[in-house]
């Protein structure tokens, strides 16, 4: 279980960086 938590946690990161930039551009394309 320990090696699942921190993989899953990388995974989680991983996503949330890729979500960012996308909201970013489109708050630029809104303005």
């Amino acid at each position: 279980p320990r090696d699942d938590k921190p993989i899953r946690y990388q995974d989680i990161e991983m996503r949330v960086v890729t979500v960012p930039p996308a909201i970013l551009r489109a708050v630029i394309n809104l303005c």
